[in-house]
């Protein structure tokens, strides 16, 4: 339970109310020319050095054609791009999903006519570091894909392969679902189709939506399947696959369900894999509060042990915490599109990340918007690479209502250091901070009563505290994000463990333990 705060911090309750809203965001991203409606943010990835945002319902080709955008996101990028279908037509929806690594990008288009009209496909784009372009590389469409399929309405790739979602296949009843993978050859310079991804005959019921919500790393897939009904009506579950070399085909290795999931969670609507971590989203889960579902494949036992449930501190009602998830190694972002984070339904992201020591994870703090407005649904989309954040707001009215936009943001990891390490009772103590926001106001909490959940709404965050107190005068972070605080420990704290953290508005550093001497 998180505890909202009282009378502990008042400089922040006297502060927080007066401070602008801070920017979070490195660079906002829109559709040049973007018009009313056309949901530019519908899909978002990002790769090295550039970020894609689809733009389904853009008009170039036609209503509702769609595009994809890719930009330059980070200073040795340059350049905007507009990428649409060889064949793209009207009502494709080209740019509906989006996924891209190693210089590929693939884009969805689940109403593209192949082979059939409205069945959907995928389109593969490879980047030419020479000719500086995006050059359409193959277009993957299923030969036995019928009207309805939505192929394409979900992509992955990782290394040389792509899995494609077709939620709509009535293979194994009437929208049961069904998903695709393909590998590159490189000899032959192609794509080459490698089959179904499939949980076998009487695995799926009609309307599970199997292949909503797909991910692949390495030669491991995950396949979401919302619609699910074994814990209750659209409760929701993940089949996981393993690519299995020399005999070339895909074998079924687990079906995961929520522990504790029940009718209507959605589990599976989302979904993120990073090596032998995956993330599932249940955006309803408990009210459509959302939670985030945290899986760990071990090696030894080759069986994936549910690690974590994750929850937006700050969460309530119809917030939809985990209709998106991202992993980039030891972080995790989960979008929150229905939070009233500065107005109703404008929507959020939270960071979370792995803490070494304990493999648990912690709540970092959450996207902040410099100007928010009724019904963008910040988060409704969201990638991750490294430290950087990709959020789409498709319903941004920044240049017309519904044109849409996303957020390029970067995770500040912030970070504690008391010196002396360990502090000595009745001496000088100097604690630093590092990696903060530059140029902005810095908290230090302190408990000594130990871990705990104590909410600071004021800031946007949650202190992993129990009853904190506040630590020396609030602090301005210098241009580059440090700040220190100078004490005197006092000398009957000899042998008491004290808990630290620092907070600003919309983050917070690791907690630090220590054993004063």
């Amino acid at each position: 339970m998180v505890r909202r705060l009282g009378p502990v911090f008042p400089a922040i309750l006297a502060l927080a109310a007066a401070l602008p809203a801070q920017r979070f965001e490195d660079r906002e991203l829109y559709a040049p020319g973007g018009q009313k409606y056309e949901r530019f943010g519908s899909a978002v990835a990002l790769d090295g050095q550039w970020g894609a945002v689809g733009h389904e319902r853009d008009a170039d080709l036609g209503p509702e054609s769609g595009s994809v955008w890719v930009f330059g996101v980070d200073p040795t990028a340059t350049g905007v791009w507009q990428l649409t279908a060889s064949d793209g037509r009207s009502g494709d929806r080209f740019g509906c999903s989006l996924a891209a690594a190693g210089g590929v990008l693939v884009a969805g288009a689940w109403s593209a006519d192949a082979p059939q009209v409205d069945s959907g496909a995928a389109y593969v784009f490879r980047w030419d570091p020479l000719a500086g372009a995006w050059n359409e590389e193959a277009k993957l469409d299923p030969a036995a894909s019928v009207r309805g399929d939505r192929t394409g309405e979900a992509v992955a790739v990782s290394a040389e392969v792509v899995v494609v979602g077709a939620p709509g296949n009535d293979y194994s009843g009437a929208g049961a679902g069904l998903a695709y993978a393909w590998r590159w050859d490189p000899l032959a310079g192609s794509w080459v189709y490698e089959g179904w991804l499939w949980p076998g005959a009487g695995a799926l019921d009609p309307d599970d939506s199997f292949g909503s919500a797909v991910a692949v790393s390495g030669d491991v897939a995950a396949i979401g399947a919302f619609g699910d009904d074994d814990l209750g009506s659209a409760a929701g579950a993940v089949w996981v696959f393993r690519f299995v070399p020399g005999f070339n085909y895909w074998s079924l290795e687990t079906k995961l369900t929520a522990g504790g999931g029940a009718a209507g969670d959605l589990f599976g609507w989302s979904l993120a894999l990073d090596g032998d971590t995956l993330a599932v989203g249940a955006p309803g889960a408990n009210g459509r509060t959302g939670e985030v579902f945290v899986f760990r494949y071990d090696p030894v036992n080759r069986i994936w042990n549910q690690e974590a449930v994750l929850v937006d501190p700050a969460g309530a009602a119809d917030d939809q915490f985990g209709r998106s998830v991202a992993l980039s190694g030891d972080l995790l972002a989960a979008g929150a599109p229905g939070a009233d984070e500065g107005g109703q339904d404008h929507g959020t992201a939270l960071w979370f990340e792995r803490a070494p020591a304990t493999g648990q994870w912690l709540e970092q703090g959450r996207v902040l918007d410099s100007s928010p407005k009724l019904s963008e649904q910040q988060g409704e989309r969201i990638a991750l690479l490294g430290d950087a954040l990709l959020v789409a707001a498709p319903n941004d009215r920044d240049q017309a209502l519904g044109a849409g936009s996303a957020a390029l943001v970067r995770h500040l990891r912030m970070r504690l250091f008391p010196q002396p390490s360990p502090p000595v009772a009745g001496q000088p103590l100097v604690v630093d901070l590092v990696g903060a926001e530059p140029l902005s106001p810095a908290w230090l909490a302190y408990s000594l009563d130990g871990p705990g959940s104590y909410g600071v709404p004021q800031l946007g965050v949650a202190l992993n505290l129990a009853t904190p107190r506040q630590a020396g005068p609030m602090l301005v972070t210098d241009p580059v994000g440090n700040a220190s605080w100078l004490f005197t420990v006092p000398a009957a704290m000899a042998g008491r463990q004290a808990w630290a953290q620092a907070l600003q508005r919309g983050g917070k550093s690791e907690r630090i333990s220590v054993v004063i001497q």
